[in-house]
């Protein structure tokens, strides 16, 4: 049978992350259905766990770890349904969802991308009800071919990998897919360019579908949150303000959900940053943090007196008065 979904997991070192994952597919299963998962080279017994206890899982082991963008496109290569999604091997796919998507996608075959409305959890997720945070309050879902639109409704959670549904075979149209190998948003890019068309038509489903794992402490960035202005402002650029233009998408608009992450999030990146006395952050800082403010005047004053801030203020902050606001917040 052909499949009309394949949900493929690009994984490395998370087993128990990903035993979570397939664990809240496998329980909603269905024929048009089938589930991938690419392992780069794990070495934390994924590949023992998956023959073991998960025989039925398609299971694709790299003879190399080949870095975390060529395993998306190998994810991409191998999938064989007529969509599909890439789902981070932390997150969780909500109960009850899969049928929904798949009447989604028979309704609307003609898509190139659709998106999908998800949750935020932390710690261990139960079930809808204990994500702390939602996107989008629940709302109808709708196709369009107004990139306007769309990003009206996405906004910067376009970057966020595992509420993507892409068409495979407008993905085999792509000229050279590994030219976006290194951007940080791989998978954003592909979806951009799977879209350039005024043609094209975006789905947008208004279910939750996804619950997106954001607890601290397994992400590239909380090992080295220097690393956020390479990602979050070398890597988000190009793929926000420049190839996101290329493909037709609204410069003004781009930009501005662009300039969203430093505006919000950089202050408390560069305080902890100081108050751990990390060694990397100022000379990562200087190569990718500070042409992006130089770029746009509207960061300056946003970010730049943060950078001046003592670090004994910053570790006063930090550690003594943050954990007091948090506290009364909650």
């Amino acid at each position: 049978m052909e499949k009309l979904l394949t949900i493929a997991i690009p994984t490395y070192n998370r087993k128990n992350f990903l035993k979570k994952a397939l664990d809240s597919i496998l329980c909603q299963m269905d024929d048009r259905v089938e589930i991938l998962v690419s392992d780069n080279v794990s070495d934390d017994g994924t590949e023992e766990m998956m023959k073991k206890e998960y025989p039925q899982i398609r299971y694709s082991r790299n003879s190399e770890n080949v870095g975390v963008d060529k395993n998306f496109l190998i994810c991409c290569n191998l999938a064989r349904g007529k969509f599909f999604i890439l789902l981070g091997s932390d997150d969780i796919v909500i109960e009850g969802v899969v049928a929904k998507i798949l009447d989604f996608l028979e309704h609307n075959p003609e898509c190139s991308a659709v998106f999908m409305n998800h949750a935020f959890y932390q710690g261990e997720y139960t079930d809808l009800n204990n994500c702390y945070k939602k996107w989008r309050e629940k709302f109808e879902s709708f196709v369009t071919n107004d990139k306007k639109k769309f990003i009206e409704y996405v906004g910067k959670q376009i970057s966020f990998m595992s509420c993507s549904i892409l068409s495979k075979e407008k993905f085999l149209t792509i000229k050279d897919p590994t030219e976006f190998i290194g951007t940080y948003f791989i998978h954003t890019n592909l979806l951009l360019e799977m879209t350039k068309s005024s043609t094209d038509v975006l789905g947008i489903i208004g279910d939750y579908c996804i619950a997106d794992n954001v607890t601290p402490g397994g992400a590239t960035i909380d090992k080295d949150l220097s690393v956020v202005f390479e990602i979050f402002g070398k890597g988000l650029e190009y793929t926000f303000c420049n190839h996101a233009v290329a493909c037709g998408y609204d410069k003004k608009q781009m930009t501005e959900n662009f300039l969203k992450y430093p505006r919000d999030n950089w202050a408390a990146v560069i305080i902890r940053l100081k108050a751990y006395d990390n060694p990397n952050w100022k000379k990562k800082f200087k190569e990718y943090g500070y042409p992006i403010i130089k770029k746009y005047p509207s960061l300056w004053f946003k970010i730049m007196p943060y950078y001046f801030v003592p670090r004994c203020i910053a570790r006063l902050y930090h550690f003594r008065f943050r954990p007091f606001i948090k506290g009364k917040k909650q």
